[in-house]
């Protein structure tokens, strides 16, 4: 029965990456991968390839929420703490699918999956980290997601990942950033673990996306949180971030006008990697 389920799922995977058989399996197609993922818990690889299906299929949002009806989130979650790398980094990256929207967010901070991901970032494997990242800037628009991550103490951890040679986990990270530097605890934890160095490093990224997203971080954390209270009286320090804000947003121009005339730039899907 699992070997049989994994060759049906393997079948199902390839399939699904096309958007026609996506919206045929619909709800009832979705029902029957967690229904095998959930039969077949005691063998990761078989749950890997059930995450991987259900990533394809979340590219369609009447099937994420197919999948929150159907206990997915839950079962996405628990699979998040199985010893298994190729389990984690497939859960992670279906877990990235289905936050892609709001309602996915909802439910999988409901389903406490902010801090297994978070812990998923010091994941030895590269692919595992990258994909618990992947979730976590989607996930991350969620304010108690921010506070969930804040306190866990990521931030040291999301500086380290700015400085990966992988592009893409260095967006993740920047986009996480981003997102965290919104609350006023977050933004000065950030400043605190040197992120902003990182930041501008990472403005030399070679995808406009991930430029825009470490710049977004940068204004953020350096805005003026006084400013932002309408304290009165500019000081020194709130003079030196609003010429680094300007600095910033020239590189930015800057860099924009580069690519525009010297390059062209790959087109990145809605979940931020290809389907499996």
């Amino acid at each position: 029965m699992p070997d049989e389920s994994l060759q049906l799922l393997k079948g199902v995977r390839v399939l699904t990456r096309e958007a026609q058989h996506r919206k045929a399996l619909g709800a009832p197609g979705v029902f029957a991968v967690l229904r095998h993922m959930a039969r077949c818990a005691n063998r990761p690889d078989v749950a890997a390839e059930a995450a991987n299906v259900l990533l394809n299929l979340c590219y369609e949002v009447p099937n994420v929420a197919a999948v929150l009806e159907g206990g997915g989130a839950l079962l996405l979650v628990a699979c998040l703490r199985r010893p298994h790398a190729e389990l984690q980094a497939n859960a992670a990256g279906a877990l990235q699918s289905i936050c892609f929207l709001d309602l996915g967010r909802r439910a999988v901070v409901e389903a406490g999956g902010v801090l297994p991901l978070t812990s998923l970032l010091q994941a030895p494997e590269a692919h595992v980290h990258a994909r618990a990242a992947g979730a976590l800037h989607n996930l991350s628009s969620h304010p108690e997601a921010i506070r969930i991550i804040r306190m866990a103490d990521a931030v040291p951890r999301l500086t380290e990942l700015l400085r990966s040679q992988d592009w893409q986990i260095c967006g993740s990270a920047a986009g996480i950033l981003q997102n965290m530097s919104r609350e006023v605890a977050s933004r000065a934890l950030i400043r605190k673990h040197d992120a902003v160095h990182a930041l501008i490093m990472v403005l030399a990224a070679p995808d406009i996306q991930v430029q825009a997203t470490a710049a977004g971080a940068l204004l953020n954390v350096l805005g003026s949180d006084q400013d932002k209270e309408n304290l009165s009286g500019p000081d020194q320090q709130s003079q030196r971030r609003a010429l680094m804000r300007e600095l910033i947003a020239n590189i930015i121009s800057l860099s924009a006008a580069h690519d525009v005339l010297f390059q062209t730039m790959p087109s990145i899907g809605p979940a931020g990697f290809l389907y499996q």
